[in-house]
């Protein structure tokens, strides 16, 4: 997944799942960096909020994952 983000920037998947990776082995901070990247390719799709809302979560910040948490929801029902 790290090499095929680097290769291939601007595909969401990618960015996606290997946020999804990192932050299932602990590196919430990176895990967040590729959502980032992820969001920046596509910032449309409720998924990536919904993943952003963990990452805040995790660190603690239940006022932000609150907020991607409204916003997946609302994008979910009308997109």
């Amino acid at each position: 997944l790290e090499q095929s983000a680097r290769y291939m920037p601007d595909h969401f998947d990618t960015w996606y799942l290997l946020g999804w990776s990192r932050l299932l082995t602990g590196n919430i901070d990176e895990a967040k960096a590729a959502f980032d990247a992820s969001f920046g390719v596509d910032e449309t799709r409720h998924e990536i909020h919904m993943a952003l809302a963990v990452v805040y979560a995790a660190q603690g910040n239940q006022a932000l994952a609150d907020k991607h948490l409204g916003l997946a929801k609302t994008q979910d029902e009308t997109g």
